[in-house]
């Protein structure tokens, strides 16, 4: 699905053939870096790093962070070398090891890849022909297909054959959509261009950051004033895990709050009116939210607490009314509350 308002460019025309895409960069040569994070995932890295090393266009390095692992990832890591190069830091969280990454890649796009997701023989091609067309585009993605289960991801379709084009997303739809549906836009399925790292200072995130990276990452590419292009193949499979953290309402609701924090000294300091409008905005849904999740466990006082801070985010009409709504359920009888998301249960 195309993101809403986003307006499609005017060439070239796609899906292009196999062997267009094949010898799409044979005139002017870039270099791409894949970028995997890796913690305690040997059921599943050697089915990723098949992917990569599958491609028809093959990337012209392959880092692996491997973020202090205690099962076999380290030695099933070692068996591919030297095609790929294995780095190793001690446990400090998905952020710490993309930053980690970032520094030391030296291709001109940078593919993130999780290290339970499996790529399409032609997502890098596809990602480098995006590239090339819109090389002023700070991140450019694909689309994706969901799937859970260990082992590899049986293509049983053509990703490339299907309707719509790729769009050029200017930088205050992408932080909409970035706000309204953070599912959409995701490492997962992305490359930056080496520009655009630079230009968010080098860092995917603060190092301690958790669940967020993603958005916190996207949002200071919006930031820079950087468009998104998006291609609606769906050149990455997916792995759904029912026990990622990203599932559990509380932490996950907190972690988007935090990464609001975060973000709002950079916002408050160079964003356009219509851009912090957005920010702001998003920040008071944020805090919304994560009081839903805190009324779903009976945690009312805390959820008051976030729901007052909303009031001080977005002045808007709408958004008071609905924090004013909120803060008076919080005081009904909890039978008489909506079914807000349920606590987590391991």
């Amino acid at each position: 699905m195309v993101p809403a308002q986003a307006q499609p460019p005017s060439q070239p025309k796609w899906p292009p053939t196999r062997r267009e895409m094949a010898g799409h960069l044979r005139g002017s040569y870039m270099t791409i870096s894949v970028l995997i994070p890796a913690y305690n995932c040997q059921a599943t890295i050697r089915e990723t790093l098949d992917s990569v090393l599958a491609q028809t266009r093959p990337p012209d390095e392959i880092l692996v962070m491997d973020d202090g692992s205690t099962d076999q990832t380290p030695e099933i890591l070692e068996s591919y070398k030297p095609r790929v190069q294995a780095l190793r830091q001690e446990n400090q969280g998905v952020a710490a090891a993309r930053n980690g990454l970032l520094e030391r890649a030296q291709g001109d796009l940078l593919a993130w890849l999780d290290s339970d997701d499996v790529w399409h023989p032609c997502c890098l091609d596809t990602q480098g022909r995006s590239f090339t067309d819109y090389p002023e585009a700070g991140a450019l993605f694909v689309d994706h297909v969901d799937f859970r289960g260990v082992g590899p991801y049986i293509w049983h379709f053509d990703p490339l054959v299907v309707e719509g084009d790729p769009v050029v997303i200017d930088p205050l739809n992408f932080f909409r959509t970035l706000v309204s549906a953070p599912g959409k836009f995701m490492s997962a399925f992305c490359c930056i261009t080496r520009q655009s790292a630079r230009r968010i200072g080098g860092r995917v995130a603060p190092g301690g950051m958790r669940v967020t990276e993603d958005f916190y990452m996207l949002s200071m590419v919006a930031l820079k004033g950087l468009s998104a292009v998006y291609a609606p193949y769906p050149l990455v499979a997916h792995r759904v895990r029912d026990d990622s953290l990203s599932r559990k309402p509380v932490p996950t609701r907190r972690s988007v709050v935090e990464a609001f924090k975060l973000l709002e000294p950079h916002f408050r300091a160079s964003a356009p009116r219509n851009l912090l409008n957005i920010f702001e905005k998003g920040f008071a849904s944020a805090r919304r939210g994560y009081a839903k999740a805190l009324m779903g466990e009976g945690r009312n006082l805390e959820a008051r607490r976030e729901i007052a801070s909303s009031f001080g985010e977005s002045y808007r009409p709408d958004s008071l009314l609905k924090s004013a709504g909120l803060l008076a359920a919080t005081f009904s009888p909890r039978r008489l509350q909506p079914k807000w998301p349920p606590r987590y249960r391991g």
